[in-house]
């Protein structure tokens, strides 16, 4: 079972991630797709699911991720402002 640390530190991963290639041809499918992006838009979920299991076993990128979360969760704790997070 996870727990909070690990699930938003995943968080970031995937935020991260998921603006690459995979991640933007499926936000785009799923755009065009609306209520049917499950059926349509299947092949690109599956390659994004793919790129960030593999991103989820590379040791160095969760170690970085790891890092820039922590002097984050640092800086909250310092001052009690959150970080400003642009969605796009």
């Amino acid at each position: 079972m996870a727990n909070a640390y690990q699930d938003e530190q995943f968080g970031v991963l995937k935020d991260k991630y998921s603006k690459g290639p995979f991640g933007l041809a499926f936000g785009e499918c799923a755009k065009q797709a609306g209520l049917l992006l499950t059926f349509q838009c299947r092949d690109k979920a599956n390659l994004l699911h793919t790129c960030l299991s593999n991103m989820y076993k590379n040791e160095e990128f969760v170690e970085r991720c790891t890092q820039e979360y922590l002097k984050d969760r640092t800086e909250y704790r310092r001052t009690g402002k959150k970080k400003l997070i642009k969605r796009v």
